[in-house]
């Protein structure tokens, strides 16, 4: 029986790196906006395991170029109140949004002062 050379999927070597990020705040939730470049829908994960909230995105290697693909990923403490139905994301333009929307009881009030 002769030899049969198995072909098989090499996965390729990544470089991970810190993507840019900023973290803004707003009444109603938490930003976050992270610099992606070639990083495409299908390979951003986003897990949130109580308070810790990890992001990984890969870009998509190009067969014909030398160059390692960026493997972005980033973490961050959340307060305890968001949640993951609190949680959406979108990507864009190599920029993913991170929205978590605070908890009612974090968002600010309106104290009305009575007159006595």
């Amino acid at each position: 029986m002769a030899d049969r050379d198995i072909e098989k999927k090499v996965e390729p070597e990544y470089v991970r790196v810190l993507p840019q990020v900023d973290v803004l705040e707003n009444d109603d939730a938490f930003l976050i906006l992270a610099d992606m470049p070639g990083v495409e829908p299908g390979e951003v994960t986003i897990n949130l395991d109580h308070q810790d909230l990890l992001v990984e995105g890969r870009q998509t290697p190009v067969d014909d170029v030398c160059v390692a693909p960026l493997l972005f990923a980033r973490s961050f403490r959340v307060p305890r109140s968001v949640t993951g139905d609190s949680v959406d994301a979108k990507l864009k333009d190599g920029v993913l949004t991170i929205t978590l929307r605070k908890a009612e009881q974090d968002r600010p009030r309106k104290i009305e002062v009575k007159v006595e």
